[in-house]
């Protein structure tokens, strides 16, 4: 049987793959930055003003009850930006 040759030793460095990486996935990336701070955005306003409005009633004397920097609603912000990068990563490979 023939011994078969593969040629000349080739090996990158984990900057270049990683570099190689970026390069192809670039506009995905791009695309998880803007929709992450889009929700992150709209959660604040929401958790800030509208649920504090919905549990005083319409009330504005009342003091305020929730707040956007509870850990509660950052543990849902940190979902809420994994679950969109995952359907973002899982749409593009598809």
């Amino acid at each position: 049987m023939k011994r078969r040759k593969l040629g000349p030793a080739y090996e990158r460095a984990p900057a270049e793959v990683a570099g190689d990486w970026v390069h192809r996935n670039l506009l995905v990336l791009a695309s998880i930055v803007v929709f992450s701070v889009i929700f992150l955005i709209l959660f604040n306003v929401f958790v800030d003003q509208g649920l504090n409005f919905i549990a005083s009633g319409g009330d504005e004397a009342t003091a305020s009850r929730f707040d956007s920097n509870h850990p509660t609603a950052v543990a849902a912000k940190i979902i809420g930006v994994i679950l969109i990068s995952v359907l973002l990563i899982k749409s593009r490979a598809k």
